[in-house]
């Protein structure tokens, strides 16, 4: 039986709800938060973009929190952020950098408030960054975990 780890950040607890219902439903599922400093970002939704853009922009990702996590022994990571215009939450960047040398496999769901702008290409490329496999991405409808389950069979 395949191992799944599933990996989230969320700012609003959306995408967490999203993640826990996943877990829920997969068996053999491994539940991992990512976090970040509780003064990273503000409690205002326009004031943490701005924050987000300005980290990207002077390349300062925000230090993650979260405690060490053997990825090695997961075959594949289900990882979950919310959209931040357009692109990942700043704190899946992070976590990017963390998975250099994962062998197994990652796709990304997400949650977005109307408009996912560019988070595919984006997500995409933060895999091809960390050197890792990247399979697939969807979006917050109720279908996930039947795109989730599909996937496992499929890697």
């Amino acid at each position: 039986m395949k191992k799944i780890l599933i990996a989230y950040y969320s700012w609003s607890g959306r995408t967490q709800k999203i993640a826990r219902e996943l877990q829920a439903n997969l068996i053999d599922s491994d539940l991992y938060q990512i976090t970040v400093a509780h003064d990273v970002f503000a409690q205002d939704m326009f004031k943490t973009s701005d924050i987000a853009k300005q980290q990207l922009a002077n390349h300062q990702l925000p230090p993650l929190t979260s405690p060490a996590c053997h990825f090695n022994q997961y075959d594949l990571i289900l990882l979950g952020s919310p959209v931040w215009s357009g692109k990942p939450a700043t704190p899946v960047y992070s976590f990017f950098k963390q998975l250099a040398g994962f062998q197994g496999k990652v796709a990304g769901f997400y949650t977005d408030a109307g408009n996912a702008g560019d988070y595919v290409s984006a997500f995409t490329a933060l895999g091809k960054t960390a050197k890792v496999a990247i399979v697939g991405t969807h979006d917050n409808q109720p279908n996930l975990t039947i795109w989730a389950k599909k996937l496992i069979k499929s890697c």
